[in-house]
């Protein structure tokens, strides 16, 4: 019917055929099934004419973010809790020279008023942030500086996030060459 009156098909067929996509995709990765894709791939449905098109989704080595990140690093997985035992290899290496955290995205630490030195931590997310965060609520006006990190030594890394959640997807510790990745989970 929606062919015949050209009419967009609504919300909830969309959302499940995409949720019905998702869940049989998730099921044979973790069957092993011998047809479940084991590289990333984009599925896009024209819910009109009910045709699909599947394609696989390269790595971009020019980008910033997955083009620096080796593919075949290891991945452990820690709790997103800053003081949590399992900070993983973190652990053994705070005094390793050389050695250095690279959060999967920039986190406001702290404000600080050039005016008054007015100094406020956030341990935010720079993709949660506006420019409000550059507004003195002491002085009334915008004279905040912003104080970001992005990479840190071990060390570093530990004595910030101790005790805070850490709100970063993933973090990748560097030692030269070598990567292991941090999936951070909830």
């Amino acid at each position: 019917m929606a062919y015949e009156e050209r009419k967009i098909p609504t919300t909830v067929v969309t959302s499940t055929m995409a949720g019905s996509l998702a869940v049989g995709t998730i099921l044979n990765r973790l069957n092993h099934h011998p047809d479940a894709p084991g590289e990333a791939t984009r599925w896009f449905a024209d819910t009109v004419t009910l045709r699909s098109t599947v394609s696989t989704i390269q790595r971009n080595t020019g980008c910033a973010a997955c083009g620096s990140i080796d593919p075949s690093a290891p991945h452990v997985s820690a709790r997103r809790r800053g003081c949590s035992e399992d900070i993983w290899p973190l652990a053994d290496c705070v005094d390793a020279g050389g050695k250095k955290v690279r959060l999967s995205e920039p986190v406001l630490v702290e404000t600080r008023c050039r005016l008054c030195g007015r100094v406020q931590r956030y341990y935010e997310s720079a993709r949660r942030l506006t420019e409000a965060l550059t507004f003195c609520s002491l002085c009334g006006t915008q004279s905040n500086e912003t104080h970001f990190a992005e990479y840190l030594s071990p060390a570093e890394f530990l004595a910030l996030f101790r005790g805070d959640l850490i709100p970063c997807k993933f973090l990748v510790i560097e030692d030269g060459l070598k990567q292991t990745i941090v999936e951070m989970e909830d």
